[in-house]
């Protein structure tokens, strides 16, 4: 089922209203009867607002937004009270965004969801129910409202001319954790980060924190190291995944940097082992619950419309590979009956993984608990080729470490 795209609009003033934005994006386009669902909570990096909105039908200023290349929409608007401002319309969800308002300005928790590779840091998390929910922001906006929740997305597409390797996302990743840590209007949250770099495995399997990090390397990073104390593991492959599949669609001489970069995630990568050990080290004093697929996947083929998975069903992330093997004293392991697409895409608050979640990590007045968590959830949307998302919790600010 295809449902509305989700665009994001940056640069709002403080004190612009969501009533007054919905009347501003209607006067520019000039249909009275444009129909507009959105929401707006404060941004990652500034003192302005970012808002989530939906369009029905799609108004003029955005009628090329379907093209494969468009990025965004820079428009100058006027407030009710004769203000001019200029904000910036997109669909990428590039960098940090904040998903949903906290109910209160006593912040309980900071959430951080980092998609990985030819994923996106909206659709990627989003159910395939009839009503298309993104549980990230529909459901823990209800169950964790004083929780600050966002998403991180980056330039990563499968046949795209980048030449990015782990490192340069790495790099990236922090770099805007680093930002926007150096904003009133975010608190801190965890990232998996070790003493030199942000390392997104599977490409994200796992917060990968040294227990070399010390403050004299990097402030910033040591102060991240510190308040990261648990994590959630959903089909996260720790040991490499197949990638057989995704390379069989790329052409060899046009894409030889994306084949390296997939090469160097796979079953036998020795970038993986070696910073599995050394997560693994740090790995001893957090609380982990890490969740297993139990379904094989549909391979990945070259379709008319893209890429789609449907030929024949392979095993993307194994058992073995999707569990630290730490003992019942520091990882908890839950299998789920969904498929490496499905373990995280939660189309309702039934779902099985999503209520083990939401009842795992809730002390009895229905917070977070004290320890927090840094968790890493993988899956796949229809169009995903990767294992999708890492998500973290922090119950503390890094501010105040």
């Amino acid at each position: 089922m295809a449902f509305k795209t989700v665009f994001r609009v940056r640069g709002i003033p403080e004190e612009v209203t969501l009533d007054a934005l919905k009347k501003t994006l209607s006067r520019v386009d000039g249909n009275e009867e444009l129909k507009i669902k959105a929401t707006i909570a404060p941004s990652c990096y500034n003192r302005t607002q970012t808002a989530l909105v939906q369009f029905d039908p799609l108004p003029s200023y955005l009628k090329d937004s379907s093209n494969v290349d468009w990025d965004s929409y820079d428009m100058e608007v006027e407030t009710d009270a004769g203000e001019l401002f200029d904000i910036t319309i997109d669909k990428n969800f590039f960098g940090l965004t904040q998903l949903y308002p906290t109910k209160t300005d006593d912040i309980t928790a900071d959430i951080v969801a980092v998609t990985t590779l030819s994923a996106h840091a909206f659709e990627s998390w989003r159910g395939k129910g009839d009503l298309g929910r993104m549980w990230l922001r529909d459901f823990l906006s209800v169950g964790l409202p004083n929780c600050r929740t966002m998403t991180y997305g980056y330039y990563s597409r499968l046949r795209s001319p980048g030449v990015h390797q782990i490192r340069d996302y790495s790099c990236g990743s922090l770099e805007e954790l680093k930002k926007a840590r150096m904003s009133e209007e975010v608190v801190g949250f965890c990232f998996n980060v070790s003493s030199r770099y942000f390392t997104i495995k599977d490409i994200s399997s796992g917060p990968h924190i040294s227990k070399e990090c010390n403050p004299h390397d990097d402030p910033g990073v040591y102060s991240i190291h510190q308040a990261t104390y648990g994590v959630i593991f959903y089909g996260t492959s720790h040991r490499g995944f197949l990638v057989d599949d995704i390379l069989s669609v790329l052409d060899p001489e046009e894409h030889s940097d994306k084949a390296k970069l997939f090469n160097s995630i796979n079953k036998s990568s020795d970038l993986l082992h070696s910073e599995l050990e050394r997560f693994v080290d740090f790995a001893m004093q957090l609380r982990i619950i890490s969740f297993y697929e139990r379904f094989k996947t549909r391979r990945l083929v070259q379709g008319e419309n893209g890429f789609a998975r449907t030929r024949e069903y392979i095993t993307t992330v194994d058992t073995d590979s999707a569990l630290l093997h730490l003992g019942a004293a520091v990882e908890k392991k839950i299998p789920v009956d969904a498929d490496h697409t499905e373990i995280v895409k939660f189309k309702n608050r039934q779902n099985q993984a999503y209520s083990s979640t939401a009842v795992g990590n809730k002390s009895s007045d229905g917070t977070p608990p004290k320890y927090a968590f840094a968790g890493k959830i993988v899956a796949r949307s229809s169009d995903d080729l990767l294992p999708t998302a890492v998500l973290y919790f922090t119950s503390r600010s890094l501010k105040e470490i």
